[in-house]
């Protein structure tokens, strides 16, 4: 599992960080939560749609370097 935080501006990012945050176990995960406006109800804000496809590539190379695939469910 990854943790993502909102920035000020909006935008989705990888990690440790201030605030609340949203835990997500695999890109398919993700995608089902972003389609769903479900990360909007979890921080609160509006997620920035743009930040949706660069996450998606940041969760992909963060999910190797976990050493899992992160395309399961």
């Amino acid at each position: 599992m990854v943790r993502l935080v909102l920035t000020p501006e909006g935008a989705l990012a990888l990690g440790p960080g201030p605030g609340r945050g949203a835990w997500v176990c695999s890109i398919g995960c993700f995608e089902r939560a972003a389609a769903r406006r479900a990360l909007d109800r979890a921080f609160r804000r509006r997620v920035v749609e743009s930040s949706v496809g660069v996450m998606i590539d940041q969760l992909r190379r963060a999910f190797s370097e976990l050493g899992t695939p992160g395309e399961r469910d």
